[in-house]
């Protein structure tokens, strides 16, 4: 689709694609700077039960997952 776009007007394509890469690490900057700054308030017994419920939702997900792809290879 980028190509496509490069091709017919390629200033557009060009600042899709700046736009999306500004985005893309200003979101990770975003993250690490708020990461950064909340470290004090995630420490000792809130981070562990922060950590063993994102474990158990993560679980969930791989399983409701793996389900689903079973019933798409109509295994199940």
């Amino acid at each position: 689709m980028l190509y496509l776009a490069w091709e017919s007007f390629w200033p557009v394509a060009a600042a899709f694609l700046f736009g999306f890469y500004l985005l893309w690490v200003g979101s990770k900057v975003l993250v690490a700077l708020l990461t950064g700054r909340s470290r004090n308030l995630l420490a000792g017994q809130p981070y562990r039960v922060v950590m063993r419920v994102l474990a158990v939702m993560l679980a969930l997900f791989a399983v409701l997952l793996f389900r689903e792809g079973l019933e798409q290879l109509a295994v199940i």
